[in-house]
């Protein structure tokens, strides 16, 4: 078993800041699981109201950006490249 951390970052320039629905989300994936696989489904709001309210998703760690990518808008998270764990840990 390996662990690693991925975090995930909310772009916001309003005066109210947006807050995923879980301060922590944890994913158990089985190795050299299929690439273009969706993982896990990020939540978050923004009480801003109008276009402000609007949530973009982004992976800010660049370690992890060869492996997963996040939706902008939806924040459905994706393996895009097998893991093999001897590779990240």
């Amino acid at each position: 078993t390996t662990t690693s951390k991925l975090v995930i970052k909310i772009m916001d320039a309003n005066d109210l800041p947006p807050l995923f629905s879980s301060e922590i989300y944890n994913l158990e994936l089985a190795e050299l699981t299929e690439p273009h696989t969706s993982v896990l489904q990020l939540s978050a709001s923004d009480p801003d109201l109008g276009i402000n309210s609007r949530i973009y998703y982004g992976i800010t760690n660049t370690t992890y950006t060869k492996y997963f990518a996040v939706h902008q808008a939806t924040g459905s998270l994706s393996l895009i490249y097998p893991i093999s764990f001897k590779d990240i840990s």
